[in-house]
């Protein structure tokens, strides 16, 4: 009884690929020493003590069950031609990918470097007033974005019914 409680409670947790038994992932548990190794369940019918394991689970579980029990799978074989063209897309992914980080890491350090000259050139009492944070930020926003908000916007107005239903 205790090993079919330990079953449930561990049939939602993820199962090492390769490693499941025919107990499903929960027989994975007792070879790592935490407790006895767990009962085969009789398959003869003589004796009235070969319950099916399955029996008193729900759908979802004995469908996770199978996915643990799955075999395992295969890494597709590529040609060494193949290889190199993978290798080639991911160099060349790396590479794009850091220029663009690069180009909006410079893009935005221009803008500060601006503000920053803009606000030196100010006279001296104007620079005080134009430090100062008159607004926060807006607590609604629930995306990041790249421009400011527009004062008076509601995106309400421009939504369609479908769309709010969702």
């Amino acid at each position: 009884m205790a090993h079919r409680a330990m079953r449930r409670a561990v049939a939602f947790a993820p199962c090492p690929v390769g490693e499941s038994t025919a107990l499903g992932c929960a027989g994975n548990l007792f070879h790592l020493g935490w407790g006895p190794p767990p009962r085969r369940p009789k398959t003869g019918k003589a004796g009235g003590g070969g319950e099916d394991i399955g029996k008193n689970q729900s759908e979802a579980q004995a469908f996770l069950m199978k996915i643990c029990d799955a075999p395992k799978r295969r890494r597709p074989e590529f040609t060494e031609a193949q290889y190199k063209r993978h290798f080639e897309i991911g160099r060349r992914y790396n590479i794009e990918t850091s220029r663009l980080h690069n180009r909006e890491a410079w893009e935005l350090q221009l803008k500060i470097d601006l503000k920053g000259a803009a606000m030196a050139a100010l006279p001296a009492e104007q620079q005080a007033f134009a430090s100062e944070v008159l607004d926060f930020f807006p607590l609604d926003f629930r995306h990041p974005t790249t421009t400011p908000p527009v004062q008076g916007f509601d995106a309400s107005r421009f939504m369609s019914d479908e769309s709010e239903a969702k």
